[in-house]
C-alpha cells in the first residue's frame, strides 16, 4: 500500500457523468491530488463507460484507468468499473474486477466496492453517493458506516434523480449531506483530518 493514499468510492447513475466531471475537475487542491484516488461505479453499458473515460482522460490532470484486470491501486487516479463487472479491491494495494450476478439490478453495481473499501480501508475509506434511480450503494455505505468509513451523500434537490441519496438518507447512514459544488471543499477538510490522524498514529 501507498502510505497516506487514502480511497474515495463513489456511486453514481442517471445524471452522474456530467456531474462527475464537474466535480472531478474542482479537486484540484495538493491533498487531494497526492494522498486520495476517485474509484467510481457509474452505471452503463459498455460503450457508455468507455466514452465517459475518453471524456475525463482528455479533461483531467489525473490518470484515468477503465479497470479490465488486477491492477495497482496507485495516488492521483481515477478508476472507473467496466460495463458488465463489479470492481473491488481485493488488497489496499491493487484492484479488481469480477463478472458475478447482477447486485440492486445492476451491473457494475457499488455495492462491491463500498464492501471492499470497508473490509481494506476501514476508518480511512470515504464513500460518495451521488445523482441515481435505485438504491444501490446503500448496503455498501452501511458497511461502510459500520468500519467507520465516512459517507457523504449529494443534496437530493441537486440531482438529477435523487432517488440513490435519498436511499443513503431514509437509512440514516450520510455523515454530511452536502450540494454538489461544496463538495470538493468539504472533501479536501475531510482528506486534511485523516491524514493528520495517520500520521499521529
Amino acid at each position: 500500500m501507498v502510505k497516506n493514499l487514502f480511497p474515495i468510492v463513489l456511486a453514481s447513475s442517471t445524471g452522474g457523468p456530467k456531474l462527475l466531471l464537474n466535480f472531478l475537475l474542482q479537486c484540484t487542491a495538493d491533498i487531494l491530488r497526492f494522498h486520495t484516488s476517485f474509484c467510481i461505479v457509474q452505471h452503463g453499458p459498455e460503450w457508455m463507460l468507455n466514452s465517459f473515460a475518453e471524456r475525463l482522460d482528455a479533461a483531467l490532470d489525473r490518470k484515468v484507468v477503465v479497470v479490465r484486470k488486477r491492477v495497482p491501486f496507485e495516488p492521483c487516479t481515477v478508476y472507473i468499473a467496466p460495463g458488465g463487472y463489479h470492481m473491488s479491491f481485493d488488497s489496499q494495494a491493487t484492484i479488481t474486477i469480477s463478472d458475478g450476478p447482477d447486485v440492486n439490478f445492476v451491473k457494475p453495481s457499488a455495492d462491491p466496492l463500498f464492501f471492499s473499501a470497508a473490509k481494506y480501508f476501514k476508518k480511512n475509506a470515504t464513500g460518495i453517493v451521488l445523482s441515481g434511480l435505485g438504491y444501490d450503494g446503500t448496503n455498501g455505505a452501511k458497511e461502510l458506516k459500520r468500519m467507520k468509513g465516512t459517507i457523504f451523500v449529494q443534496t437530493p434537490e441537486s440531482a438529477v434523480a435523487p432517488s440513490m441519496p435519498e436511499s443513503i438518507i431514509r437509512a440514516e447512514l450520510q455523515n454530511l449531506t452536502v450540494a454538489i459544488d461544496d463538495m470538493p471543499k468539504v472533501l479536501e477538510l475531510h482528506i486534511t483530518a485523516l491524514l493528520q490522524r495517520s500520521n499521529q498514529v
